[in-house]
């Protein structure tokens, strides 16, 4: 997960913007249930401000808490992420 510094969404007039690099080689034997537990856990270091800064591991961003969440996920929701997911690796 990465965050655009705050210097250049300034400098730029930029929106704060994030990007999850998919690691596909990690990712292709990977089971959907665990997909959606890695998305879940990237998206939990984004803070509730939208700031462009990133929140470290603790109380917030943690495997247990990602875990937790990914289960309330609808069934459909999580297929769908992880075909999306499986589209943008194909081919690598």
């Amino acid at each position: 997960m990465y965050g655009l510094p705050k210097a250049i969404q300034e400098a730029h007039s930029l929106p704060p913007l994030y990007t999850i690099e998919l690691v596909c080689d990690n990712l292709k034997e990977t089971p959907c249930s665990e997909i959606t537990k890695v998305m879940v856990h990237e998206l939990l270091h984004i803070p509730q401000t939208f700031s462009g800064g990133l929140r470290p591991h603790g109380p917030l961003v943690n495997n247990r808490r990602a875990r937790v969440l990914a289960r309330r996920i609808p069934e459909d929701v999580a297929e769908s992420l992880c075909n999306s997911v499986e589209e943008c690796c194909s081919g690598f």
